[in-house]
């Protein structure tokens, strides 16, 4: 009996020590599935990365190409990214205008040429009205390293638009019946050229480089331009003109129609314009002119325009300035000799507060043989000394007022 169970028990420990568990081939196929899935995976994150890394480079070169083609500039669309680099400005100016010297004459313009206040000052021509004088809209834009095409518009309506389009009908002055209530004073084409310190070229009708004053109206000392503005320096001109900067110094020479913008030009001749200007912190002088052919249907009789512009800025408060004018034209008198017209202009302007100032203007002027002043060349020539002393006291009510 105790063999029998011996040998029973034996084979009991037999089978259950030389099986394999039941439980282990599941384990072990769950491994084996579990490593497929991973291997798997690991395929499927590799394709999608390589994905990825195409999906990038594609649209790194979609954004160059963009960017080539002139419509990017972080901009969603090309309109919106030219938009950007464009600036505007303007400004509205009215007056009140009153002259002691002709109460009565409601169009100054019809005075005599040899009155104290006739075409001399015909930016002001009326003696007891309120005027609406300018509305001035400006759009730029700028040319820089990075933006080297651009343009310019400005754009003048009002009384200053009328008497600036009927300034030109004769060469240097005077008024004509046509003038229009619009002005274009300036449209040009401009570019940087990568040339130097940079040479930036216009192409089209640009404001003049001669005089202290200009038609700005908020850029003026006084309430007025002078008569050496009004009567020997031009407004602007139609042409090319070329111009750079360096170290405080700058200089400018252009090929224009002439002295003035007249539409069409009078003749075949053209005229060469020129500056050469340096700036420092407290000082700033200027030598422009302009020579060329003025007289219509005649090329050969010239014309030639000098000025010479000092400012001086003596304390932070202060500001002085001088500006020369001589115009000389080659047309002669009944005696023979060559007409010719000077200016000078000196004033100042002083800050008595931060919102208040206070401008001087001191101007004489001679024209000798009605060069400017419309008289009969040849025949009966005037000789015409004017003379004007200007003061404007000025406040600021609020910004941009």
């Amino acid at each position: 009996m105790r063999t029998g169970w011996m040998a029973a028990w034996a084979a009991l420990a037999t089978l259950g020590l030389g099986a394999p568990p039941v439980s282990a081939d599941p384990v072990d196929d769950e491994v084996r599935e579990m490593q497929q899935r991973l291997e798997q995976l690991e395929a499927s994150l590799e394709a999608a990365s390589q994905e990825l890394e195409v999906s990038n480079q594609q649209a790194a070169e979609q954004r160059a190409l963009i960017e080539r083609s002139g419509l990017g500039s972080g901009a969603s669309s090309g309109m919106a990214g030219f938009l950007d680099t464009l600036e505007m400005g303007g400004w509205v100016n009215a007056s009140y205008w009153y002259n002691t010297n002709d109460v009565d004459n409601d169009d100054l313009t019809a005075a005599p040429n040899t009155g104290a206040f006739g075409a001399h000052n015909f930016f002001n021509p009326d003696s007891n009205t309120f005027s609406f004088e300018q509305l001035w809209f400006e759009l730029e834009r700028p040319v820089n390293e990075s933006q080297r095409g651009g343009f310019r518009a400005d754009l003048l309506l009002g009384n200053d638009a009328e008497q600036a389009d009927g300034r030109f009908s004769g060469v240097h002055g005077g008024q004509s019946g046509d003038q229009e209530d619009f002005y274009v004073h300036q449209a040009y084409v401009q570019y940087l050229a990568p040339l130097g310190n940079g040479v930036k070229v216009k192409a089209g009708k640009f404001m003049t480089l001669i005089g202290y004053e200009t038609i700005h109206a908020p850029e003026n000392m006084n309430i007025s331009r002078g008569i050496v503005w009004q009567n020997l320096q031009p407004i602007d001109h139609v042409g090319v003109l070329a111009s750079t900067e360096r170290g405080g110094w700058d200089a400018a020479v252009g090929l224009v129609n002439g002295f003035s913008p007249l539409d069409p030009d009078t003749n075949d001749g053209k005229s060469v314009t020129g500056r050469v200007g340096y700036a420092g912190e407290n000082f700033s002088v200027a030598l422009s002119g302009i020579h060329g052919a003025e007289s219509a249907g005649n090329e050969r009789t010239k014309t030639s325009v000098g000025d010479l512009i000092i400012t001086i800025d003596p304390t932070e408060r202060l500001t002085l300035f001088a500006n020369g004018t001589f115009l000389r034209g080659e047309e002669q008198d009944t005696n023979g000799h060559d007409l010719h017209a000077w200016g000078a202009a000196v004033g100042g302007r002083i800050a008595l507060t931060d919102r208040t100032g206070f401008s001087v203007r001191g101007e004489y002027l001679e024209d000798d043989g009605a060069l400017i002043t419309g008289g009969s060349v040849g025949v009966n020539p005037i000789n015409v000394t004017l003379w004007s002393a200007t003061g404007t006291l000025d406040h600021k009510l609020t910004e941009n007022l």
